[in-house]
């Protein structure tokens, strides 16, 4: 198990706190890829915080238990978590303006990840100028960023098994 010190800086971001059903509190502003929201607890045998989802975590008490002196404290932890996790995923892709258009080549295609002002963000697979696949459309950009990085995935491996000749 480890413990962890105090929660590191992370500018003026503050969690917001929603009471969970099952003895937890959502983090809501703490989205994960795939957009799933943050979730902490100290619903546990040892009433020690925790982020309940915890990839790390194989059992209580264990290597990779990280425990949190607060619900403050855990919640930062995790926010720090799932920015470190969009962060990897983004270094995969190429940023075309400031208003959220990213790409990533993959073959003869490009997957396009865009912000509409009405719609959110948006995928859509080009090969040249047609449009292959339509846009998709969410307001949660991590939502969108995993179905981009899942179309990736898609195309790579047609890419692969595709017969040469």
């Amino acid at each position: 198990m480890t413990t962890a010190g105090s929660a590191a800086h992370v500018g003026n971001w503050e969690p917001a706190f929603t009471r969970w059903r099952h003895g937890g509190w959502y983090v809501s502003n703490v989205h994960h890829l795939g957009g799933a929201c943050g979730c902490v607890s100290n619903n546990y045998p040892d009433k020690k915080w925790r982020i309940v989802d915890d990839p790390r975590r194989n059992e209580l008490g264990a290597a990779g238990d990280f425990t949190f002196p607060s619900r403050h404290e855990a919640a930062v932890a995790e926010y720090e978590m799932a920015t470190a996790e969009i962060a990897e995923e983004l270094r995969n892709w190429d940023r075309i303006s400031d208003d959220g258009h990213y790409w990533q080549k993959v073959g003869e295609h490009e997957v396009h990840i865009v912000q509409d002002r009405d719609l959110g963000f948006g995928v859509s697979v080009m090969r040249g100028s047609e449009t292959v696949k339509q846009s998709r459309y969410s307001g949660c950009f991590e939502q969108v960023l995993e179905w981009a990085r899942d179309e990736v995935r898609e195309l790579q491996k047609r890419t692969v098994s595709r017969p040469r000749g």
